[in-house]
């Protein structure tokens, strides 16, 4: 299993005996038994053939040289997991390592803080997403029967989906072909809205005379 540290490095879990790909492993190179090894060589083998692998292994941890010139189990089991690891990396993670660096180099955030929107720019669904929130309009009827008070000013609130309180969306008559007798009506009922609040969810009119239609709107925008 991948994990994508803090620092943008890959760590393989199930893998400890190897550094890739978060960094090059930096293991001891072998060599050969040198003949200022071979008394030390004989006494690990006679450990090994006495069956004394405690003294063995002990003989190897304290002989620096002896113990590079034995090829064992965990040597074996280093190479494995390198080999593991690069393996992995190339056939399953290397896109997606490449996308998510790509996206830190050039700064795609799509919720940066003050001290990072500087250096970083929308994701192309960010943008979408605002771009939709300023172009797109929703259709809003205010009843006649919908209005609040016994004097002015009339009130009436009505839900709108997606607006905030710190929203300013622009609001206009939404008037069909029909009758221009009717669109009158409505034309002069909209003319008594003076002003209007929003919050979150809905936006409030606000209107000197109270009107007698009802009256199709379009908001368009935050």
């Amino acid at each position: 299993m991948a994990e994508i540290t803090a620092e943008n490095t890959i760590v393989y879990d199930d893998l400890p005996l190897t550094d890739f790909p978060a960094k090059e492993d930096s293991w001891a190179r072998m060599s050969d038994i040198s003949t200022s090894l071979i008394a030390a060589e004989a006494q690990y083998q006679a450990l090994w053939d006495a069956g004394d692998l405690n003294g063995a292994n002990a003989l190897l941890e304290s002989n620096e040289g002896l113990k590079n010139a034995i090829f064992n189990a965990d040597k074996w089991n280093r190479i494995r997991d390198a080999i593991i690891a690069l393996q992995r990396y190339y056939l399953n993670d290397v896109q997606a390592y490449i996308e998510e660096t790509g996206k830190l180099a050039v700064g795609i955030n799509d919720s940066p803080t003050e001290e990072e929107k500087p250096l970083s720019s929308y994701s192309v669904t960010k943008v979408d997403q605002l771009l939709s929130q300023i172009t797109g309009t929703k259709a809003v009827t205010l009843t006649a029967a919908g209005w609040s008070g016994s004097a002015a000013p009339f009130t009436q609130s009505a839900a709108v989906s997606g607006v905030t309180s710190s929203d300013t969306p622009v609001i206009g008559l939404a008037l069909g072909t029909g009758d221009s007798g009717s669109s009158k009506n409505i034309e002069r009922s909209f003319s008594f809205i003076y002003t209007t609040v929003t919050g979150d969810g809905t936006i409030t009119f606000y209107a000197r005379k109270k009107p007698t239609v009802n009256i199709p709107l379009m908001v368009k925008g935050k």
